[in-house]
């Protein structure tokens, strides 16, 4: 079931990432900036049917919490919809935008240097570029770590009892323990958790 962009930028403020991941690149070519968007979830069938509406592609579960990650060129398409609905993560998603539009805007290096590489561009694109990176992640980071102190002085513990191990954990909520996400090719990007979220392994509690 195909569903709206309403929906679907609700549903990525909460339980989504919005990132620019830097991946190395080989020789003197300096590094490769692209955007990225993912969405977190234990019902599979609303990630398929987000998945229906902007695409991308759903991994092998890692227990019971699924993923839906669009690649860079989905990710562009579907944020120049998602833009206008967005709220908690709307500057992630415009400076993903800006990046795009900045990458667009710059000359393709077609001259080989003598040793076989490609030639650098000025430094400044790649300054301006990885400024765009650090603002995403201390953005992403922000949003995480308040959240996850408002989710531990939520918690009520009655007098005499155990504290929930949801509070004490501090990458931990609503009963499920959780470890940082692991970003096979974005390990400096924070991605903040939503509803112990934090990684793509959770297991509840028994």
């Amino acid at each position: 079931m195909r569903l709206g962009y309403e929906y679907i930028a609700a549903f990525l403020d909460c339980d989504g990432t919005v990132v620019i991941v830097c991946a190395a690149r080989g020789g003197n070519e300096g590094s490769r900036y692209y955007g990225k968007i993912c969405f977190y979830s234990q019902n599979f069938q609303v990630l398929k049917d987000i998945q229906e509406t902007i695409g991308g592609k759903i991994p092998p579960p890692s227990l019971a919490v699924f993923m839906l990650q669009l690649s860079p060129r989905e990710t562009l398409e579907a944020l120049k919809n998602l833009v206008p609905y967005l709220r908690i993560k709307r500057e992630q998603a415009l400076l993903v935008l800006k990046l795009h539009e900045m990458i667009t805007a710059t000359p393709k290096l077609r001259n080989r240097t003598s040793k076989g590489g490609m030639a650098r561009l000025p430094e400044s694109v790649y300054e301006a570029r990885r400024a765009l990176y650090l603002r995403v992640s201390e953005l992403n980071h922000v949003d995480s770590e308040a959240f996850r102190k408002n989710r531990v002085n939520s918690v009520n513990t009655p007098e005499g009892a155990i504290p929930s191990q949801a509070a004490a954990a501090s990458d931990s909520a609503e009963g499920v323990t959780t470890s940082r996400v692991s970003a096979n090719n974005n390990p400096d990007q924070e991605c903040p958790a939503r509803k112990g979220r934090d990684s793509l392994s959770s297991t509840v509690l028994q």
